[in-house]
């Protein structure tokens, strides 16, 4: 279209939302998402945030104002699995749905952390059981090793001529 020799656009619906992430918490799920690439020619009015607890039942859950990015949901269950995308509009009508993500908050005994700290904790104990069987038995030999030489090295200052007559009569 040309208007007064100047080409112009026509409007279009915008491109959609872009790199829709999450964060999840203990109560919470808190999505970030970026504006589109093409706005359309027109600006961005609304973002709609789409939620299901199924990726068949997603259906509008809130709308937010151009200028946010981002949503706290706190309406979640631990142990229930949610799908999101998020839509953008302007004046011609709605975009693309963003990339469909997947979120799951875990109960509270299948929280991955606790797991890992146990483990943590457990090899740490392990570690340091080895290192101590390990110090005992250095300084066990040690001690046997010194009372030994201390024997040895008793006999032989008392009776040094003692030593040597059983050498000589083991060479005979």
């Amino acid at each position: 279209m040309v208007v007064s020799g100047i080409p112009t656009r026509s409007m279009t619906v915008p491109s959609k939302p872009m790199d829709l992430i999450y964060v999840v918490g203990e109560d919470f799920i808190h999505l970030f998402w970026g504006p589109p690439q093409d706005d359309g020619g027109s600006s961005i009015t609304e973002y709609r945030i789409y939620k299901g607890v199924t990726s068949d039942s997603v259906s509008i859950f809130r709308t937010v104002g151009p200028e946010t990015t981002d949503l706290n949901d706190t309406s979640v269950e631990a142990g229930t699995t949610y799908y999101y995308y998020v839509t953008c509009t302007n004046e011609k009508g709605e975009s693309d749905n963003s990339s469909l993500i997947t979120v799951t908050i875990l109960d509270e005994g299948s929280d991955p952390s606790n797991v890992i700290f146990i483990v943590f904790l457990i090899i740490m104990i392990a570690i340091i059981l080895v290192i101590g069987v390990i110090l005992t038995t250095f300084f066990l030999v040690k001690k046997s090793r010194m009372e030994i030489q201390g024997e040895s090295g008793s006999e032989s200052k008392e009776n040094p001529l003692e030593k040597d007559q059983i050498e000589k009569h083991l060479l005979e």
